[in-house]
């Protein structure tokens, strides 16, 4: 059984469901695992089933492990290091096996059919390879079954990276970039990086590259940008020289203008300069030791209210920043969906108070939390808008939600695009208790409609949607043109028309044939670099149960559809609300009875370049049998289930900045 995320982000619900199934064996990350162990002291008693625990995706932290074994005594935790580049996971490591003094957690030993080599730091690998000897530093080499033939058309990085194996030329050596020793009882530690190479929540940042962006501000410098961990998982740090205070909300919306999201420190931390050590390289090891203060006086600090300073304490102990003011906001401080659960968790348990997630896009700042908090939920009028982004003069882009009503994972798109469009999600009815979900497509779009007229009153309209909600905009479109009204962006990602026919017949037509060929490079592409390729050619002409089951859902028009949606539903009630699993079963029955009108106008679809091979026979996913103005196809990067997380959002916010440019210089 796959946990839907809406469960990982209930940690109450998620250990309800541990415990129902006596799950046995468990992965997660570190961040994940904190939470569980800090949200639960009798973890142990609820899930007694569950035995093996399994760190992988980021470093762990020797408290951490320590904590785990203090609260689930006679429980093992294994500590997992690989890469993609590695078909994943390479060591393990039984952190029973962890030293009192021990201050980093080793990464173990390979595991069959895998070979490591820790090898003199250079710029060539000499066979045969000469390790260096035990607590010496060197980089960590990669060898055996699991090592890939390289990177897909980019011969000169893979050159770089991957070493053919003189004695067995098929065979591939794969060059980390990462420092690493042998321990005395030969378990291997990583020390950073060779490259100085940063990785943040899957992605690399190159800290030059941001360090140039920070001097770039006229009163800055110098700057330098590490990655720290803690508790909550790894964030980025800037320490920075300046001529002047400096104010850290300003100095983002300075790097806003430069960086992606995921490349902007979380943290600013303003020095007289910047310490180094006797030979002239930056001291780390003091910056990481050091007490960190934002580069900004708080606004506000005085005047603060009962509830702020409360909140202001609460934000602090979860964020793991101190001082925080009244108007600094949760993400650009580095909030992300584990750091925003444990924000609310902590909420509940010290005011008595439990937010809907939403809240975070109406008050994501300390000040305006409070408020909320003060005037009460229950006596604000309900209303579908969410204003994600809620600046600027520009016409708003209204983005329709996904299957299951939620809207919370627009933020990355709405944070990559222009500043001075507002972007607004509608948000389902029936997400809280004593709501009544609308029953078909066409009541969603009507009611959806009136609310986004208190917001923009006359069109012309920007709409959009994920998958389910490009469906529900579609029909927003049908209707405002029937209304009189123009919709001047019509923008599905990645949804696939009602009734659209993906039989194998069609490969028959000459058309049909050259679209699939057309997808097949950019579909093995895909393949290789999710690792499933034997997989997916050996199943190039059927499916699994599970695709099929997901199938069922996504091909609306089957008479299957209810069935499968209540199926996944009753596999586990208890990691829904209530209200959600009666919003599943009613999204389901509203698909499965929607039949599409034409539409006068033109769709803008943004489809991965790689479609699944069963899908690949017409490349606008249907639309273009019933949008009468045309579909313009726009190929971004990703699968279909992570457009909308980075990097790849950075594509399709890119795609989508484009549309809407074109529009507006229309």
């Amino acid at each position: 059984m796959i946990v839907p995320n809406r469960t990982v982000e209930d940690p109450p619900a998620f250990i309800q469901l541990l415990a129902k199934h006596k799950v046995s064996r468990l992965v997660v990350v570190p961040a994940l695992l904190n939470l569980l162990l800090d949200l639960d002291p009798d973890l142990d008693s609820q899930l007694p089933e569950l035995a093996l625990w399994v760190s992988s995706g980021e470093s762990l932290p020797a408290e951490l492990c320590r904590q785990f074994h203090r609260q689930m005594p006679g429980r093992t935790l294994l500590n997992l290091y690989g890469s993609t580049e590695v078909a994943a996971d390479v060591t393990v490591f039984d952190t029973v096996n962890l030293k009192p003094n021990q201050q980093l957690v080793p990464i173990g030993r390979p595991i069959d059919n895998t070979q490591l080599y820790i090898l003199p730091i250079n710029d060539s690998i000499t066979q045969p390879l000469q390790p260096v000897p035990i607590g010496v530093l060197g980089e960590l080499v990669v060898g055996g079954a699991g090592v890939a033939a390289g990177y897909w058309q980019q011969d000169q990085l893979t050159r770089s990276r991957f070493v053919p194996n003189s004695s067995n030329p098929s065979e591939m050596f794969f060059r980390t970039g990462d420092l690493a020793r042998y321990l005395a009882d030969g378990t291997i530690e990583l020390h950073g990086r060779n490259d100085q190479q940063l990785k943040i929540n899957g992605n690399r940042i190159e800290p030059a590259e941001v360090e140039a962006a920070l001097r770039s501000q006229e009163a800055i410098t110098a700057a330098h940008l590490q990655a720290e961990e803690d508790r909550s998982g790894q964030r980025l740090v800037a320490y920075v020289v300046a001529d002047e205070p400096l104010d850290s909300n300003r100095l983002r919306q300075h790097l806003a203008n430069k960086l992606p999201g995921y490349m902007i420190p979380t943290h600013f931390v303003q020095l007289d300069q910047l310490p180094r050590l006797p030979n002239g390289k930056i001291d780390r090891h003091w910056l990481k030791n050091a007490k960190k203060s934002d580069s900004a006086t708080p606004e506000g600090s005085a005047e603060m209210s009962q509830t702020e300073r409360q909140l202001c304490d609460i934000w602090e102990e979860v964020l793991n920043i101190s001082p925080i003011g009244l108007h600094d906001n949760f993400f650009d401080l580095g909030g992300h969906s584990i750091l925003g659960i444990r924000l609310f968790v902590a909420i509940e348990k010290q005011l008595g108070v439990r937010f809907p997630v939403a809240t975070l896009f109406k008050a994501p700042t300390v000040s305006q939390m409070a408020q909320h908090l003060q005037a009460g939920e229950q006596t604000r009028a309900w209303s579908p808008l969410l204003p994600i982004q809620p600046n600027g003069e520009k016409l708003p882009f209204f983005c329709i939600h996904g299957f299951g009503g939620g809207v919370i994972d627009y933020k990355s798109l709405a944070d990559l695009l222009e500043p001075d469009r507002p972007f607004i999600g509608i948000s389902a009815l029936g997400r809280e208790n004593g709501q009544s979900p609308h029953g078909t497509i066409e009541e969603m779009a009507a009611y959806y409609i009136e609310a986004m007229r208190v917001k923009q009153p006359a069109g012309p309209y920007h709409l959009g949607g994920y998958c389910y909600g490009g469906i529900v905009a579609y029909e927003m479109a049908h209707q405002l043109h029937g209304q009189g009204e123009e919709v001047a962006l019509l923008a599905i990602f990645e949804g696939y028309a009602i009734g659209y026919d993906e039989a194998w017949q069609q490969l028959l037509q000459p058309r049909a044939i050259g679209h699939f060929l057309t997808n097949f490079p950019h579909w093995l592409k895909a393949s290789i670099e999710q690792g499933s390729l034997r997989n997916r050619i050996g199943s190039l002409f059927e499916k699994s149960a599970a695709e099929t089951t997901v199938d069922k859902i996504r091909d609306w028009n089957s008479a299957e559809a209810i069935d499968a949606v209540q199926q996944l539903i009753d596999q586990d009630a208890s990691q829904l609300p209530a209200a959600h699993r009666k919003l599943f079963v009613t999204h389901a029955q509203a698909i499965n009875t929607y039949d599409p009108p034409a539409y006068e106008g033109k769709v803008d679809l943004f489809r991965v370049k790689a479609m699944s091979a069963l899908r690949a026979t017409d490349p606008t996913m249907g639309w273009g049998n019933l949008a009468l103005g045309g579909v313009a196809v726009h190929k971004i990067d990703g699968a279909h289930f992570n457009i909308l997380e980075q990097p790849h959002v950075q594509s399709l916010a890119k795609t989508l900045q484009r549309c809407l440019n074109d529009e507006a210089a229309a």
